[in-house]
């Protein structure tokens, strides 16, 4: 991860000095929850979980020109999706039998900015799994692959909050819906098969520091 935001700095850099361009970066944080949107299967229901931890990454934003409030935005971040399953009967749910599923990924994401309006594409790369009871009783270990790469497709914006000649403070909001499943295949979770897709909200703040104007 460490030589992959290097390469990426080295690159912006490079590009913002041989063309006219505005070119800012920084890092970024975010909060984020998450729910399946696949059907678990009969006797079960998915619903909605917030990550353990934040969004962590560097946002880049390359502007077209100096006056521009267009250009391209490139995201390179570790993050996750969650989601909850339980038992479809309230009364037969305890903290024991429901479970949440947390997948890690570093992403790497382009995408157009229009005046504030961000749209792109993420690439996800798995980098981890767990599958752990609420009341942290039990855990499943699911028998299956997780795809790699798995795209996601990313709506937001970017709000300016603070600006000064050093860089921008901004709120940023985005919207995420993963357009593939988790797992390459079905994997038979607790009782039933499906393969979770999930969607995502996060809500967080950059800083993008100017590096060439």
């Amino acid at each position: 991860m460490k030589s992959l935001l290097l390469t990426a700095v080295a690159l912006v850099c490079v590009v913002g000095n041989t063309y006219a361009i505005e070119v800012s970066l920084g890092p970024a944080v975010a909060a984020k929850g998450s729910v399946n949107t696949v059907s678990p299967g009969t006797g079960l229901k998915t619903g909605f979980a917030f990550n353990s931890m934040p969004d962590l990454g560097l946002t880049t934003r390359m502007l077209l020109s100096k006056d521009s409030n267009l250009g391209l935005l490139l995201d390179v971040e570790m993050t996750g999706y969650g989601y909850i399953m339980r038992p479809e009967n309230e009364d037969f749910a305890t903290d024991a039998n429901t479970y949440v599923s947390r997948h890690s990924y570093v992403n790497i994401a382009p995408s157009l900015y229009l005046g504030g309006l961000t749209l792109g594409i993420g690439i996800l790369l798995p980098t981890g799994l767990t599958n752990k009871s609420v009341d942290g009783s039990d855990e499943l270990f699911l028998v299956g692959t997780q795809a790699s790469p798995v795209l996601e497709a990313r709506l937001g914006a970017m709000i300016p909050l603070v600006r000064s000649s050093s860089g921008d403070l901004n709120f940023t909001i985005r919207g995420t819906y993963m357009l593939g499943g988790h797992f390459t295949k079905e994997v038979r979770y607790v009782i039933n098969s499906s393969n979770p897709q999930s969607a995502g909200l996060s809500i967080g703040l950059n800083y993008l520091f100017s590096v060439v104007k």
